[in-house]
């Protein structure tokens, strides 16, 4: 049960933080395993349901890793460009200047 709620948890925060719009098939992947995993306990399969339960969680927690990942990198390339023009616009202030 912890480990299924775990898991829940983990997809719900992944979800709430739009990880879908970076990481959609670890973010699947991690909702295709939580549902394996609630219908092993079902079938009262709790080690499997267990080790499921925890892959999900993993995979959701991959998920909004990757996410992360993505957003830095764009942040990243945003603060870059501003570099970049600052930069090109000094160098044009400078060869106004002399």
């Amino acid at each position: 049960t912890d480990a299924l709620q775990a898991a829940e948890l983990a997809i719900r925060n992944a979800e709430q933080a739009r990880v879908a719009d970076y990481a959609s098939p670890e973010l699947g992947q991690a909702r295709s395993q939580l549902s394996a995993a609630q219908a092993a306990v079902q079938q009262e399969h709790m080690l499997e349901g267990q080790r499921l339960a925890e892959l999900s969680r993993l995979s959701a927690d991959l998920a909004t890793a990757k996410a992360e990942q993505v957003k830095a990198r764009q942040v990243n390339e945003e603060l870059q460009k501003g570099t970049d023009s600052l930069r090109q616009e000094m160098q044009r202030n400078n060869g106004a200047t002399k």
